[in-house]
């Protein structure tokens, strides 16, 4: 399994997440049941880069 940093790369680098990523995604972060304080950052990157356009939400 990738990690969170790996996933959030390749959704940047593509620029656009898809309901597979979103998964992956989500489970990562949910993984040990905790998200810490550079999951957090990561989590708010990933929405912020959806929120300014520059990652699209694939359906």
């Amino acid at each position: 399994m990738k990690t969170i940093s790996e996933l959030v790369e390749e959704i940047i680098a593509d620029g656009v997440i898809d309901k597979e990523e979103y998964a992956q995604l989500m489970s990562a972060f949910h993984d040990d049941g905790k998200i810490d304080a550079e999951e957090k950052e990561l989590i708010n990157k990933v929405y912020n880069l959806i929120k300014e356009g520059k990652v699209t939400i694939e359906e």
